[in-house]
C-alpha cells in the first residue's frame, strides 16, 4: 500500500485548534469582546462553525469550579451547601426540648407550611 497524505480535516482538529489559542482568546473575553468578535478573528485558525465555536468556549472558558461530580446545591465549596452533621449527644442535651417553644419560636422561621386540599375550591380564592 502507498501511503497518500491528504490536507483534510480530521475529527477533532477544530478542538485542537481552539485549545491551542486558548489563551489569547481567553483574554479577549476577559477584557468584554463579543463572542461574534472573538471568532471573526479566529475563524480561520479554528475551522469550526460558530455553534461549535460557542460550545467549546461555555465547556473550556467558562468552566465553573471544578467539582468531583456530584451535585450540590451552591457553588463548590459554599458553606451553606455543605450537609449539616448529626448532633452529638452534647449538643442534644444543650438544645432545648421539643415542647419547651413553639417551632416558630425555637428556629426564628415562619411556622411549618400546611396544606389545604380545598383552598382552590371557592371562587374567592380565584385570580
Amino acid at each position: 500500500m502507498t501511503e497518500t497524505t491528504t490536507t483534510a480535516a480530521r475529527r477533532g482538529d477544530g478542538r485542537v485548534a481552539f485549545l491551542a489559542n486558548k489563551d489569547p482568546m481567553q483574554i479577549k473575553l476577559d477584557a468584554g469582546h463579543s463572542l461574534r468578535s472573538i471568532y471573526d478573528e479566529f475563524e480561520a485558525r479554528l475551522g469550526i462553525s460558530y455553534p461549535q465555536f460557542t460550545r467549546y468556549v461555555k465547556q473550556f472558558l467558562r468552566q465553573k469550579e471544578a467539582t468531583d461530580g456530584h451535585q450540590t446545591r451552591g457553588r463548590a465549596g459554599d458553606a451553606a451547601s455543605l450537609p449539616l452533621p448529626f448532633p452529638t449527644s452534647e449538643q442534644q442535651a444543650e438544645a432545648p426540648a421539643a415542647g419547651d417553644a413553639p417551632a416558630a419560636e425555637r428556629t426564628g422561621s415562619k411556622p411549618a407550611f400546611s396544606h389545604d386540599p380545598n383552598s382552590g375550591n371557592t371562587r374567592d380564592d380565584l385570580v
